[in-house]
């Protein structure tokens, strides 16, 4: 919405000040911005970065609140960030150092929405050779991923990047599974595999992509490889998240500690005890 809406203001602005101003503290708030909605032609000029954004975002009815005391403005203000996600994204800085590798020392002691920098951080934080082999695909679903996060390489720490190799026998199945935190660009290097994801609706996109194609798969939505085909194959997945989680759906309903109640997988499937606990027995043998 706020691409749809042009934001002038001229050098006049700074210098006047509407007469309901209470308080100096409500300067930097208060500068006024006349706006123009290129869907409707509508223009407005309102004094305030606010009460703009009150009106880009559907909060008309609250303009009028933003003029006055500063805690006015600020409470607005949060109130609007709440809703549409500014206040979120406002929190969220950029890095204010060129490197952060994640140090593991201090445990449990402190708890951060990521880690702790260290102190002298060397080339080895930065460096993985671990994708350079392929692993054994003798598993249940033939086929295995390498997830390599800041737990890995701890100079993904604050850069918000992860990749994945993931290899796959002739038939291998990456199954239904979903990266919390993530979005993704899936990648073959070599053989050709079948990629899906599903939506909220329930609508499946799926493509067959070979050797140099790629195919995106949206945050946190249900999604799947399989290789169709009689060679191996291999694939490397890159992530917007320095540890963007994963949930393997078969191994979270059938394969989770404390189990998932018997009976409950059995009516949600339309199954009988028996096959629930076959299943049980068949994902963690």
């Amino acid at each position: 919405m706020v691409g749809l809406l042009k934001l002038t203001y001229s050098t006049n602005d700074f210098k006047k000040q509407p007469t309901s101003i209470k308080t100096p503290k409500t300067l930097h708030l208060l500068i006024p911005l006349h706006v123009v909605d290129i869907r409707t032609g509508e223009t407005w000029t309102d004094t305030g970065v606010v009460p703009v954004l009150c009106r880009m975002f559907g909060f008309r009815f609250l303009d009028r609140l933003c003029f006055g005391s500063f805690f006015l403005a600020r409470w607005v203000w949060r109130f609007c960030g709440y809703w549409t996600g500014l206040d979120r994204k406002l929190k969220n800085p950029d890095m204010l150092q060129d490197v952060c590798a994640a140090d593991f020392t201090y445990g449990d002691a402190i708890k951060l929405n990521g880690f702790l920098c260290k102190k002298h951080a060397s080339s080895d934080d930065f460096f993985f050779s671990g994708l350079a082999y392929p692993r054994s695909t003798d598993n249940t679903f033939g086929a295995t991923p390498t997830l390599i996060t800041v737990l890995n390489i701890t100079g993904l720490n604050t850069l918000g990047m992860a990749v994945s190799r993931i290899d796959f026998a002739p038939g291998g199945l990456n199954p239904p599974h979903l990266h919390p935190r993530a979005s993704e660009i899936f990648f073959v290097i070599d053989g050709e595999l079948e990629v899906a994801f599903i939506t909220t609706e329930n609508k499946l996109y799926s493509k067959l992509i070979k050797s140099g194609e790629l195919f995106v798969l949206p945050k946190g939505l249900i999604h799947f490889q399989i290789n169709k085909g009689n060679d191996s194959a291999v694939a490397i997945a890159a992530f917007n998240s320095q540890f963007p989680g994963i949930q393997r759906v078969p191994n979270a309903l059938f394969g989770s500690y404390p189990d998932v109640p018997n009976d409950v997988l059995a009516k949600t499937f339309g199954i009988g005890i028996n096959q629930v606990k076959k299943i049980k027995s068949w994902l963690n043998s």
